[in-house]
């Protein structure tokens, strides 16, 4: 689902690379390398998000000078040494507020990153640095309890980067779980699963893996028709749960 249009020689050590990803593209990110009459090169990977996407803006290190970003949208940008990026959303009390970064996934320098959420009176509602789920990758998902704008920060774990600590942070209303159960289900069929660890609490879907043959996958959460940023890690299998 991702097609290579054309490839544009910048200098001797230089590609630049003009790829298309079709609507049917799942999100996430995606191996690529490139292969010449010199060989092969070191693996890479590209990101792909069902999301707008936008860049991040310097300077945005305070809570005071957060770029504003309108919700469910993707923003794409670098952490550099000693850099905190800021992002400012509006919610309504009751809001979900969804943010997951894929920073090590991106592939570039091994970046760990640290999610924090302040509300609009400043109080810290989430510092999360590590997940279960995504690893060094952190992801938050909370209600907001009241109306305002809320600071969303990202940073590396020790405050260091550099122009290859690159990331994609999705922000949003949309569910973010951390689990489903069962985990799997049999090739063919329509499987019902339990989504959780999401703040608006469980939720409830089925999902269809009659074009699946078996195999790893990745399954979406919806929930009041918003669909989840990333997937969850589910396997398809011949035989019944």
């Amino acid at each position: 689902d991702i097609t290579c249009e054309r490839l544009e020689p910048k200098s001797d050590n230089e590609l630049i690379v003009h790829l298309i990803a079709s609507d049917k593209c799942a999100p996430g990110m995606h191996p690529l390398r490139i292969r010449s009459s010199e060989g092969i090169s070191e693996l890479h990977v590209i990101g792909i998000s069902k999301l707008p996407m936008i860049l991040e803006l310097e300077s945005n290190d305070a809570a005071e000078d957060a770029q504003p970003l309108e919700l469910n949208h993707t923003v794409v940008g670098t952490i550099e040494a000693g850099d905190v990026d800021s992002f400012r959303v509006s919610l309504k009390k009751g809001d979900r507020l969804s943010a997951e970064a894929e920073a090590m996934r991106a592939g570039g320098a091994m970046l760990d990153a640290v999610l924090n959420v302040m509300s609009p009176t400043g109080e810290w509602l989430a510092a999360v640095d590590d997940t279960s789920l995504r690893r060094q990758d952190p992801m938050v998902s909370l209600i907001a309890p009241e109306d305002g704008d809320y600071i969303v920060q990202l940073h590396e774990s020790n405050f260091e980067g550099d122009e290859s600590s690159r990331y994609a942070l999705h922000i949003g209303t949309f569910p973010a779980p951390q689990w489903v159960y069962p985990a799997g289900g049999q090739a063919g069929q329509m499987v019902a699963v339990t989504f959780g660890g999401d703040a608006g609490g469980p939720i409830s879907q089925e999902i269809s893996l009659q074009q699946h043959s078996a195999g790893p996958t990745q399954v979406f959460c919806e929930n009041n028709g918003v669909v989840s940023a990333t997937g969850l890690p589910f396997r398809v299998n011949p035989f019944g749960n």
